[in-house]
């Protein structure tokens, strides 16, 4: 898959993520699946990004430590240096490291 250097596919355009006021219900799924189906079955990696950072969020809140991980690992993206700035990629690091920490080091 080759991308348009905007965080998209060549080809598609990511739509944008919705307001607080229309997040997803549950039956149409989670941030953060949602973020996996743009990333993995859409190809559409700026969407995703942003689905995944809203999930992060989401999972914050909630104390979902294992969400918070998916979401890290999610907004990562498909290739080294994805993440284009030096603030995007501490960004990333961060949360990364801080769902790791939060983690049960026995889980699977």
């Amino acid at each position: 898959m080759r991308g348009d250097g905007q965080g998209r596919a060549s080809g598609v355009t990511a739509p944008p993520v919705p307001s607080v006021g229309s997040v997803p219900s549950v039956g149409s799924g989670s941030s953060v699946e949602r973020g996996e189906q743009e990333l993995w079955g859409q190809g559409t990696l700026g969407a995703a990004r942003r689905w995944f950072e809203r999930a992060f969020g989401e999972a914050e809140t909630a104390d979902d430590v294992e969400t918070m991980a998916r979401a890290a690992l999610g907004q990562s993206g498909l290739w080294v240096h994805e993440q284009r700035s030096a603030v995007a990629a501490a960004a990333t690091a961060a949360r990364q490291l801080r769902a790791l920490a939060a983690l049960d080091p026995a889980s699977t």
